[in-house]
């Protein structure tokens, strides 16, 4: 017979079942014991006042949507800002590439025209 498995291997089992190569940063382990905490909290003072998890949900979900809604604004902004950037390089190295072909062909030091010979 197998052996029961505690609930944190089974835990496990089900993380790994579901995303394989998931594995949380520390920076997400912090949110999300952040979170839990708010939560707790919420919890506690909730039930001194009669208020419950789904009634603290239904208060936070309009907040939790704007921000969530402000973030994705702010990734798309930074995504365009930087589309943008990347074409103003390439723009100016473009630029820079054809003042210096130009350069080259009206250097008289160095005339381009005596070597390419024109025949007519």
């Amino acid at each position: 017979m197998e052996q029961e498995k505690t609930s944190s291997e089974r835990l496990k089992n089900l993380m790994s079942l579901l995303v394989s190569d998931w594995r949380p940063t520390p920076r997400q382990v912090l949110w999300g014991i952040r979170i839990g905490i708010v939560l707790s909290l919420l919890i506690a003072i909730g039930y001194r006042y009669g208020i419950t998890l789904w009634d603290w949900m239904n208060l936070l979900i309009i907040p939790a949507v704007i921000a969530a809604g402000g973030l994705w604004f702010n990734g798309q902004q930074r995504e365009r800002d930087l589309e943008v950037e990347n074409e103003r390089a390439q723009d100016e190295a473009l630029q820079a590439y054809l003042e210096q072909m130009g350069q080259l062909l009206i250097d008289k030091d160095r005339p381009c025209s005596e070597r390419v010979q024109v025949t007519t």
